[in-house]
């Protein structure tokens, strides 16, 4: 009797969570695929345009699910333009040496509606930092670029998503 009781329980909530889905963001009906477009890479670092769009085509899969990305033909397009990549002293210990650098993305997006012929979000100089610490035996390339990277995805998804 509590087998059966339990089973009955454990099928009425598969099926209830099976009933409702849970999205942080509220998509336009009329809008159900997307290009995301390689980003134009203006800075010295040759990869970092190929690892921005790649993280921000993931972050919609995630966050956006119901958006599907297709190559071309969409009906949403997805642009952006990594405008510069700078990595500067940041913090000096007692003695005067830098201690943490930071790196800094600087980035264009725009997001367009094709059926309505709209922006439905457009940022410029969007700004996305990573410091690593020499002390802690971090480097550029794995900690800061990865931090860097990460902050400007998630503003990116964030101010992208919520603007609709």
């Amino acid at each position: 009797m509590i087998y059966k009781r339990a089973l009955i329980l454990l099928t009425s909530i598969a099926f209830l969570a099976g009933c409702y889905s849970f999205s942080q963001t509220t998509l336009p009906s009329h809008l159900k695929t997307i290009t995301i477009y390689p980003a134009k890479n203006l800075s010295y670092q040759a990869a970092m345009g190929d690892k921005l769009t790649t993280g921000i085509q993931e972050l919609f899969r995630k966050e956006a699910p119901s958006l599907r990305q297709i190559n071309a033909q969409a009906q949403s397009e997805f642009e952006m333009t990594l405008r510069s990549y700078s990595n500067a002293p940041h913090k000096f210990d007692a003695g005067g040496m830098v201690s943490e650098y930071v790196v800094t993305l600087v980035v264009d997006v725009e997001f367009r509606d094709r059926i309505k012929n709209e922006i439905i979000y457009s940022g410029t100089n969007l700004r996305g930092t990573g410091i690593y610490s020499l002390e802690r035996n971090e480097s550029e390339e794995l900690h800061g670029q990865a931090r860097a990277l990460e902050s400007i995805q998630q503003l990116i998804i964030n101010n992208a998503l919520s603007s609709w």
